[in-house]
C-alpha cells in the first residue's frame, strides 16, 4: 500500500493497542507504531511488542520480518507523516534524546542544529497537530465517549507550538544571561 496521507488515515490503518493509539506501517501491513514510540506486531494473530535495541549511532532499531533493522523514529516518521519531504531531510528529535521516539517529540528537518527549527515557518514543524484535531473531531462526530486522559493529551497536543516556543525562548534567554555575567555585562 502506498504511503500517502488518504492511506494513513484510513480507518482500517488505525486502532488502539493497549489503550494507545497507533496507526499501522504502510510498508509492513503486521506491524504497528504506536503514539509512545513502541513498535507492535500482528502476525499470528497475537499483539505483540518488539524488542529494541541500540545502534551504534545511539538510535533504538527494531527488526521487522523481511526487512533489514530500522530505526523506531525513521518508521515513527514514515508511518505518522509519510516519506521524508526530499533527500536531504532526516528525523529530529525536539528535546535531542535518541531514545525519545514519542511522535510528539519528532520531526523531519534538515542537517544541522534542532535550533533551526525556532526560526522555521509557522506551524512547518507541527503536522500532527492537524492530525490530532481530525482524530479527535471524529470521535468526537461518531459519538465516542473520551476519557479524561485522551482530552488532556488533546489539549496538550494543540499546545505544543507554544510550548516549543516559550522553551526555546527561555532557554536562549537564560544563555544570553549567562552570557552577560561570564563577560561582566551585569
Amino acid at each position: 500500500m502506498e504511503n500517502t496521507a488518504e492511506n494513513r488515515d484510513k480507518p482500517e490503518n488505525q486502532r488502539y493497542i493497549y489503550g494507545k493509539f497507533a496507526k499501522r506501517i504502510l510498508s509492513c501491513p503486521d506491524y504497528w507504531c504506536r503514539i509512545d514510540g513502541s513498535i507492535w506486531s500482528t502476525k499470528r494473530g497475537k499483539i505483540k511488542r518488539l524488542k529494541t535495541s541500540i545502534s551504534n549511532s545511539g538510535y533504538p532499531t527494531v527488526q521487522i520480518v523481511g526487512i533489514q533493522r530500522k530505526n523506531v523514529h525513521i518508521l515513527m516518521l514514515e508511518t505518522f507523516y509519510g516519506q521524508k519531504p526530499t533527500p536531504q531531510h532526516v528525523g529530529k528529535h525536539w528535546n535531542d534524546n535518541p531514545t525519545d521516539n514519542n511522535i510528539m517529540n519528532l520531526t523531519w528537518g534538515l542537517r544541522g542544529s534542532i535550533d533551526d527549527v525556532a526560526n522555521a515557518e509557522p506551524n512547518s514543524f507541527f503536522p500532527l497537530t492537524n492530525m490530532v484535531d481530525r482524530w479527535f473531531n471524529t470521535q468526537k462526530a461518531l459519538g465516542h465517549v473520551l476519557s479524561l486522559s485522551d482530552e488532556i493529551r488533546y489539549h496538550t497536543s494543540k499546545n505544543s507550538k507554544e510550548l516549543a516556543e516559550e522553551s526555546y525562548l527561555d532557554s536562549k534567554e537564560s544563555s544570553d544571561s549567562i552570557g552577560k555575567i561570564r563577560h561582566g555585562g551585569y
